[in-house]
């Protein structure tokens, strides 16, 4: 790859030289020719991969060596057709490069046929190329069954650069994907140290560790991960306030807490106006910026259902259903929370008949949820 790049550039150089020698206007218009000569040399260089400091992998950079001759050839062209002296040399000139940038477009073919084998030939030429082996993670995970191999790249790359945020933010989301959720959140973590500024890894973790939580048997450790959950969560509503992602799932973190442990956490956050605010504050805060979205007050029916508050339950649910009556989460909730208690059952039927209304195709389903077995 190399070679070849350095080949084109070569014989681009060339090509310019003999534009301005053979054109009689060159003294007319030196200073057009010396500025279309910079924008070239500036942008050919940064595809070459051999400027210190800039991670550009040599075959993702190939694919952009077509712009910058674009540039080149503007002079060559203009020469071609003006009465200069020296046209036939400066054509041939241009169809050996035309033949060349052929070449290397039917070498490149099997490379460029899929984002996998670009990057893979990339870490071949180039392999100490950290971007390389990231963005090679990435796409690997876009793949059923490759992502341990995707997981071995991005370990590769955070290795490499230890400090490599984007690659430990992938790394853990690759890691969420295999269920390895410890290891998950311990790289959005790192990438928490690495810049305690950035909201997005602050809310990975926070996330992955939630979801870690039903995995913990031991309620020490369990209530452990929840606060460390519930910090990074805040960390994150911290920095983008108006995060709805994070806030709900602050919400629905507290709740669960509370209706699995029976114990009740509280949150301060002072940037937002949180003073010692319960899940239910929280939650309701979701729906305050989003009033429409029925998606929040289906969270809140949720969290009010586990704790067996049916009755302000159902109405959370139904007012989601009137917000978004095809928020087919919302009327299986209803369903299931007016069979729990005696008066809600008066009610089932008719919220059977409107979902099935609304869902015709999933009335088997439906009706398995609202079915009431012996007691």
């Amino acid at each position: 790859m190399y070679a070849l790049s350095f080949v084109l550039i070569i014989t681009f150089s060339l090509l310019a030289v003999l534009t301005i020698l053979l054109s009689s206007s060159f003294r007319r218009h030196r200073k057009y020719y010396a500025m279309t000569w910079l924008v070239y040399v500036a942008m050919i260089l940064p595809t070459l991969g051999i400027l210190s400091g800039v991670h550009v992998s040599t075959s993702g950079a190939d694919r952009y060596t077509y712009v910058p001759t674009v540039v080149v050839l503007v002079p060559a062209l203009a020469t071609l057709l003006s009465r200069s002296r020296g046209r036939v040399l400066i054509a041939v000139s241009v169809i050996i490069i035309t033949a060349l940038n052929v070449l290397s477009t039917v070498q490149s073919i099997e490379t460029w046929s899929s984002s996998v084998t670009l990057w893979q030939v990339s870490i071949e030429n180039c392999p100490n190329d950290v971007a390389a082996y990231s963005q090679l993670g990435v796409e690997l995970l876009g793949h059923e069954g490759r992502r341990l191999e995707a997981i071995e790249a991005l370990q590769k790359a955070v290795e490499m650069k230890p400090d490599f945020i984007s690659g430990l933010l992938n790394l853990g989301v690759a890691l969420e994907f295999e269920g390895r959720l410890e290891e998950a959140s311990e790289m959005h973590l790192r990438a928490t140290r690495v810049n305690p500024a950035n909201s997005v890894a602050w809310f990975n973790a926070g996330n992955v560790l939630a979801k870690y939580v039903s995995e913990i048997d031991d309620m020490r450790r369990r209530l452990d991960v929840v606060q460390k959950s519930a910090n990074a969560l805040s960390n994150a509503i911290a920095l983008q306030r108006n995060d709805i992602g994070a806030i709900s799932r602050l919400g629905l973190l507290l709740c669960e807490h509370e209706s699995r442990d029976g114990q009740s956490l509280q949150i301060t956050i002072p940037s937002v106006g949180w003073q010692n605010a319960k899940w239910r504050a929280i939650l309701e805060s979701a729906v305050s910026m989003e009033p429409s979205n029925g998606a929040h007050n289906h969270n809140l029916g949720f969290c009010l259902r586990n704790l067996k508050r049916y009755e302000e339950a159902e109405a959370e649910a139904r007012v989601a259903i009137r917000k978004d009556q095809f928020y087919r989460p919302s009327h299986i909730m209803l369903l299931d929370i007016l069979k729990q208690t005696e008066d809600g059952r008066n009610r089932l039927g008719s919220a059977l008949h409107h979902s099935i209304s609304v869902f015709p195709s999933d009335e088997g389903m439906l009706r398995r949820v609202a079915f009431i077995g012996p007691s």
